[in-house]
C-alpha cells in the first residue's frame, strides 16, 4: 500500500534540489559591473549628498 502511494507521488513531485534549465541571456561576464551598478544605487539612496547631480 505504502509503496503505490510513494509511486504516485514520485510522479508529481520535482525536488528542490533538481536544477531547472531555463534558456537565459544571463552574461556573467558583467558580473563586476551589475555590482558597481548596484552599490552607487544603494549610495546614493543611503547618502543623497556623497552622488549629486542625477538626471
Amino acid at each position: 500500500m505504502m509503496k503505490s502511494v510513494v509511486k504516485e507521488c514520485e510522479e508529481f513531485w520535482t525536488p528542490s534540489h533538481q536544477q531547472i534549465h531555463v534558456n537565459s541571456n544571463y552574461r556573467p561576464d558583467i558580473d563586476g559591473l551589475r555590482a558597481i551598478a548596484v552599490s552607487a544605487v544603494i549610495i546614493f539612496h543611503v547618502f543623497p549628498t556623497y552622488l549629486t547631480g542625477g538626471f
